[in-house]
């Protein structure tokens, strides 16, 4: 069995205009992208590790670089 997420979020029983993308949707809790629990992306923490190192590196590669003030 394969499930597509694309298919999957576009169920016209569960959301209304499926098409489209709304975080602020009453049941946006049970869109497969936004979920937790038996939803939640297992490999979140290992892409967590690979932003901080990612952004270590650069810093470490690029020392000049600086937070934009007042963003």
């Amino acid at each position: 069995m394969f499930f597509s997420l694309a298919v999957v979020n576009h169920g016209d029983a569960v959301f209304t205009d499926a098409a489209r993308l709304d975080a602020a949707r009453s049941n946006a809790h049970t869109h497969i992208s936004f979920g937790l629990g038996a939803n939640f992306c297992i490999g979140g923490r290992l892409t967590l590790l690979e932003a901080k190192i990612a952004f270590e590196t650069l810093t470490e590669q690029v020392p000049f670089l600086a937070l934009v003030t007042d963003q």
